[in-house]
């Protein structure tokens, strides 16, 4: 090996070591990722003869600091991950992909080594332990248990084989998907149909054009690109076009992902049935807030019940207003702007000037700091994108975390919109690292040096940024009980609640006016209340509608067929939208939430979340929404709890009561 070669690892290695944030632009250069394959596999070689040696340690010298070390291959393989989403390239794709098989072969023989579950019973039952070392053991003692550790050889030799099966199924999933969506383009060659589009909007779309080469304007596949179509495209035929084309990603031949959900599910369905469970769905739920399938089914069908009730009062209006028999799926978001500006004189389009990206943030970190005492300080640190911003956080003087957040969308990036950690928190021998955390979203990056958000954007933002704060503001020490770590029906608590912040009357601390400076007016707000529950019910039932797709496809006997995966998608479509279906919308070929995410049996938790967060907000609007004292008792109860205890009983630390579904409903006009 060359002196350069070994002096470019140790300069790797170093940057995973330091305490402060590492050099991303580095590790994510050219000369980097050539070297990053071979540095993998020596520091998985490593940790496999740290392991076995592990193992033979006495019983007499098990303690709990034993199991504690620091785990740079874990670093360096997410950071490479990281970089797959952010910005995903054949190079980066097969570092994945010849790694991963080793990876998954060292994490199986880790999960399924009876050794290594018994060291975790003898500390469990004879070391003097806090009360955070104890219910880290209890969680790694029951994911032993839940996974299958007393199995015989034959059975746990199986369950490997399908985790390494899954992990490249979804691998595959994803990225047929991105490459799919990086490949739609629509042009528009007059103005005629888009005239009613914001400006900013346009300019984009003229300048993703002229980088194609054409004098026209160009939409792609990102949010905002879409949501501007929906709204303000007056041809209903290109919305539709639209509508189906989203609906229809990675469903050509060459990366047709049907036939892997075929695959997933019929594997995920084996897996339950070895480790004793009737179907996955009901192994999904064995470490989650609800008890059942049936449960989360019965539940579904009283919002999805409620909502068509509601459905009848909104669409009924638009189809008055407009003369209109029916409408379509892919009208509703035309007609109903159309029907605020008239009816209601609320405009999309002036209201999206109040929402210019550095006051959104201002107003962001100073909603944090208001409830939380946090402080975030920007650093200027190259890294991978020019456009990526960096913050020091603190509470209360005390440095917390360093935060990232990479807005603006990128043609190598995936679509959607979430929060990361880069570095997990660690506290070993003294040495202590401070988190990484980063929010990545897909925003259209204005052709000037300012960038004005649609509400939903700013909803996006509020939802992402509460998900990295309660990634950052845990009180222990052990990264493994974070807040990604609760319950998956209960993750999405502090990001959706959060979300209340960015509503109607609270606008005021941030909605500025871009070009006049004129503070979001009263009368404006008092219009946007009345509205706060037009059109809820087609959001609800969009949700109902994933999560029952999930939850029955998970429950029920996986198809044979990708024409059965179809029609049995189109057949629970069918019977909860209030719209006519088209044959043509195969949506679950992109699902990457329940093909390749978290989320496999448990879509429903963002339906679940949102009744949570109704009932504890509940408690904010009763004693005003900036109460220290209900702000201190939720940080205290939930934010900075992590997984400290079972995800119910934080709630009902909080509440003093179980869960409530009344004011959700209430909250979203139900009732």
């Amino acid at each position: 090996m060359t002196n350069t070669l070994i002096e470019l690892k140790n300069k790797i290695l170093y940057e995973l070591e330091i305490s402060w944030i590492p050099d991303l632009a580095f590790l994510y250069s050219e000369k980097s990722l050539q070297v990053i394959p071979e540095l993998l596999g020596e520091l998985l070689d490593e940790e496999i003869i740290k392991f076995h040696k592990l193992l033979e340690t006495p019983d007499s010298d098990i303690n709990f600091e034993i199991f504690e070390d620091e785990d740079k291959l874990w670093h360096l393989f997410w950071l490479v991950s990281h970089l797959d989403s952010i910005n995903s390239t054949d190079e980066v794709r097969k570092i994945i992909e010849d790694f991963r098989p080793r990876y998954i072969d060292f994490g199986n023989e880790v999960a399924y080594s009876k050794r290594f579950y018994d060291m975790h019973i003898i500390c469990r039952n004879n070391c003097d332990l806090n009360w955070d070392q104890r219910r880290l053991l209890d969680i790694s003692i029951r994911d032993f248990e839940q996974s299958g550790i007393h199995l015989d050889e034959d059975k746990k030799n199986r369950l490997k084989q399908i985790n390494q099966e899954l992990a490249k199924l979804s691998f595959d999933f994803s990225n047929n998907k991105l490459d799919s969506e990086k490949e739609f383009k629509y042009f528009f060659d007059k103005i005629d149909s888009i005239k009613e589009m914001p400006e900013d909007d346009l300019e984009v779309a003229k300048a993703k054009a002229k980088e194609l080469g054409q004098e026209w304007y160009a939409f792609t596949s990102d949010d905002s690109s879409y949501i501007a179509v929906m709204k303000y495209c007056s041809d209903s035929s290109v919305r539709k076009h639209f509508k189906l084309s989203r609906s229809r990603y990675a469903t050509e031949t060459w990366r047709d992902n049907r036939p892997l959900i075929l695959d997933i599910l019929r594997l995920k369905k084996e897996c339950a049935s070895i480790l004793g469970h009737a179907n996955y769905a009901k192994y999904s739920l064995v470490d989650k807030m609800a008890d059942s399938p049936e449960e989360i089914i019965k539940l579904e069908k009283e919002i999805i019940e409620k909502a068509k009730l509601k459905w009848n009062k909104d669409l009924e209006e638009l189809k008055n207003f407009f003369d209109l028999n029916e409408i379509n799926s892919w009208d509703t978001s035309y007609y109903s702007r159309i029907l605020k500006e008239k009816k209601y004189e609320v405009s999309d389009k002036e209201l999206k000037k109040y929402f210019e990206l550095e006051k959104v943030l201002g107003g962001l970190f100073d909603i944090a700091k208001k409830l939380y005492s946090l402080e975030f300080k920007r650093i200027d640190i190259k890294t991978y994108d020019s456009e990526v911003r960096f913050f020091e956080v603190y509470k209360s003087w005390e440095f917390k975390s360093y935060f990232m957040m990479d807005l603006f969308y990128r043609k190598e990036k995936s679509s959607w919109a979430w929060a990361n950690i880069l570095r997990k928190w660690e506290v070993i021998k003294w040495k202590r690292k401070l988190p990484i955390v980063i929010n990545v979203c897909s925003f259209q990056k204005w052709t000037d040096t300012k960038t004005l958000l649609n509400y939903g954007d700013v909803n996006t933002l509020f939802h992402e940024f509460w998900h990295a704060l309660h990634a950052m503001l845990g009180n222990s020490d052990y990264s493994w009980l974070n807040g990604f770590h609760v319950e998956h029906d209960f993750v999405e608590l502090p990001s959706q609640i959060m979300e209340n912040w960015s509503e109607w009357e609270w606008l005021k601390s941030f909605a500025v006016q871009d070009e006049t400076w004129e503070i979001i007016p009263d009368l404006l707000l008092e219009k946007l209340n009345k509205l706060s529950t037009f059109m809820s019910w087609l959001w609800t039932l969009g949700q109902s509608e994933y999560a029952m797709i999930d939850m029955l496809l998970y429950s029920e006997e996986p198809p044979k067929s990708v024409e059965e995966l179809d029609r049995k998608v189109f057949e629970i479509k069918k019977s909860i939208s209030i719209f006519e279906v088209s044959e043509e919308d195969k949506f679950h070929a992109g699902f990457e939430h329940i093909f390749s995410g978290w989320y496999s049996a448990g879509y429903y938790g963002y339906l679940w979340a949102e009744i949570i967060e109704a009932d504890i907000f509940g408690e904010f609007k009763k004693n005003w929404i900036f109460n220290k004292e209900v702000a201190d008792k939720f940080y205290s109860t939930i934010l900075s709890q992590w997984t400290r205890k079972p995800a119910k009983e934080l709630f009902e630390d909080f509440m003093w009561r179980e869960v409530s579904v009344e004011t959700f409903f209430e909250k979203m006009g139900f009732n």
